[in-house]
């Protein structure tokens, strides 16, 4: 490797024994330019390739270039300057840490544990890691590739294979926003948490209170009862007042013939008529949403304030917050495991989930309580699923950050690294979370299946109670919920950022289109706070429907149509586009071309058939 200042450096002649070669290394040369935003100065980087001048990769490629590849190459010369002007990694390091802070969030320590406790434990291990090397890991190799070779969001780059396709880089657009939308209002919640428990006196939810206090101070969500032979009109559950000023005590309760089924109750009187006189009791959920909670907003605004400043600053943040943001987390997950393990009853749970239950990945089951019917295909569709939510896949995230790598980084090893690191991460997550939940299990006397509810009640009840049992209550939990939004706040930055690359590619595409449209996309590339701006206080205001009583609701509902379903759709049709539409010969020349790296018989297979195969079953299935 050789370093040449810019204003110095020349053609480079190359030394080659036979006049062909010398044609060829030519014809393949490439500078690997990039800029180093750590000492401020402009650097160009000349890297020999010494596999071109040894190997004739000419069997791989089109013998007639599609018109779109042969567009994409005329952009060379703007390729390398944008690289000059947009260049946000100045090392293989800072790109590795601030792609594990994209990837590694919340859903490691929340949704990773919760789907194998719904899922049977070890069992969904299984598809999980099935789904991993069959989609995971070669559609990351994908979109960093596309990122690297194209230099641009996934619009810019879905625009310049098929101008066709544009609209699919609209649409990770689309499930990235709505993905930090839900997302910042869990940090909201978690921000409240942390509150309440660093604050004076006794932790609220102390005492075997964790459900109480998530569902009445945090959601304030309301319920109706009726006889459990009975049924309910839901038309009929008319509006009510805040559950804070109901006219309904419990002293009244008692007798059952005061209470009709439009009567809306809190949760302690949910609970009481539940216990006390067998009645069924459940959520109002949508059909009365109630006010918006005035906490809630306030928490949610501080969130978005904290996103919009790391944004705003863009790698003069970013670049020294991931240091800071990541280590961070592992080191709370390290004590909360240490600390989990030699808890009472640990060992049951890390049994539940280390044990595999190899009839849940074939057979359908029944909830005896509910009635409720799991499928054996779900288990499949919830491995997949969270493989495409936990990397980031289809979201455009991938794609963005390698967008700003130098050509010469290297995407397989790269896609290890990350791929190694969240597996890992969540893996041992689920030991701390597990050995929590047998503790709790062993203090209630139940089994360990039967001690959470739902999704968002693993970290916001079962947790939180737990933790308040353990010495220290108040240093454990102030721990656990710092760990929640130092890994929900990077990822939130993360895909904010991705949305504003996206905004600005079409930017960038009205001023080169001139006309009226021109001039407001110069005045908006002009203002650069402007886009991140705009996107937080939209995404913002959306949040707010997220701060009524039916905010979990809405989370579940937000979460499961994007993770199950709009993001495996967007990863079909990324196979579809790359591998049939622009041609795997075509892939391989572009990326050849550009990054010195190109796809060969393996990935090759995977991503013309099993990819798209396996996508569209996939989608067949989870349409039900």
């Amino acid at each position: 490797m050789t370093v040449e200042s810019t204003a110095g450096q020349g053609k480079r002649t190359k030394e080659s024994n036979t006049e062909s070669r010398n044609e060829m290394m030519q014809d393949d040369s490439m500078e690997d330019v990039f800029l180093d935003t750590e000492h401020g100065r402009d650097t160009s980087i000349e890297i020999d390739h010494p596999s071109r001048s040894v190997t004739d990769h000419s069997g791989w490629f089109p013998a007639n270039p599609s018109p779109n590849l042969v567009a994409i190459f005329e952009e060379d010369e703007d390729f390398n300057s944008a690289k000059h002007e947009t260049q946000m990694w100045s090392s293989r390091l800072t790109y590795l840490i601030a792609s594990v802070g994209g990837a590694v969030g919340i859903g490691n320590v929340w949704r990773f544990p919760f789907l194998c406790y719904r899922n049977g434990g070890a069992t969904f291990l299984i598809p999980y890691f099935l789904s991993l090397f069959a989609l995971g890991i070669p559609l990351w190799i994908l979109e960093s590739s596309l990122g690297q070779g194209i230099g641009k969001s996934s619009l810019g780059c879905f625009r310049d294979l098929s101008r066709r396709w544009k609209g699919l880089g609209w649409l990770s657009f689309v499930a990235n926003q709505g993905i930090c939308i839900y997302y910042c209002v869990v940090l909201a919640w978690s921000l409240r948490y942390l509150g309440a428990g660093m604050s004076a006196g006794p932790i609220p939810w102390a005492g075997g209170s964790g459900t109480e206090y998530f569902q009445s101070e945090i959601l304030h969500n309301a319920y109706v009862c009726w006889q459990r032979n009975g049924t309910v009109d839901w038309s009929k559950v008319g509006e009510a007042r805040s559950w804070h000023e109901e006219v309904y005590p419990l002293s009244l309760l008692v007798n059952q013939s005061r209470l009709h089924q439009t009567d809306i109750l809190d949760y302690t009187q949910a609970d009481e008529m539940r216990r006390r006189f067998g009645l069924r009791c459940h959520e109002t959920g949508f059909h009365q949403q109630g006010r918006i909670i005035d906490e809630n907003v306030t928490s949610l605004l501080v969130i978005w304030l904290v996103v919009l400043v790391m944004v705003f600053y863009g790698t003069k943040t970013l670049k020294w917050s991931v240091y800071l943001s990541i280590p961070l987390p592992y080191i709370v997950l390290v004590v909360i495991f240490f600390r989990g393990v030699t808890l009472e009853g640990a060992s049951d749970g890390i049994r539940f989930y280390l044990q595999p239950d190899m009839e849940r990945l074939f057979y359908d089951r029944v909830n005896p309580e509910t009635g409720e019917v799991q499928t054996a295909i779900d288990v499949w569709i919830n491995a997949a699923s969270h493989i495409f939510f936990t990397f980031g896949l289809a979201e455009g995230i991938l794609i963005t950050y390698a967008s700003y790598n130098p050509p010469h980084f290297h995407i397989p090893s790269n896609a290890a690294v990350i791929a190694f690191t969240n597996c890992a991460t969540e893996f041992f997550s689920g030991f701390c979370v597990f050995s929590i939940l047998g503790y709790m299990a062993h203090k209630k006397g139940v089994a360990v299946e039967d001690v959470v509810a739902g999704s968002p009640s693993l970290v916001f009840e079962t947790i939180p109670e737990a933790l308040s049992l353990m010495p220290s209550p108040k240093v454990f939990n102030s721990l656990f919920f710092i760990m929640l939004l130092l890994l929900g706040i990077t990822s939130a930055t993360t895909i904010v950022e991705v949305s504003v690359s996206i905004l600005r590619d079409q930017c960038r595409e009205m001023i080169q289109r001139g006309g009226a449209c021109s001039g407001l996309g110069r005045l908006i590339m002009k203002k650069t706070w402007f886009l991140p701006c705009i996107v937080s206080v939209l995404s913002f205001l959306l949040g707010l429907l997220f701060c009524r009583r039916s905010g979990s609701l809405w989370v579940d509902l937000v979460d499961g149509s994007i993770s199950n379903f709009l993001l495996t759709l967007i990863g079909f049709c990324e196979f579809v586009l790359v591998a049939w539409i622009f041609g795997m010969p075509n892939v391989r020349l572009l990326l050849h071309r550009r990054i010195a790296w190109f796809p060969k018989s393996l990935l090759g297979f995977l991503w013309k058939y099993v990819g798209p195969v396996t996508t569209f079953v996939l989608l067949v299935a989870g349409v039900r």
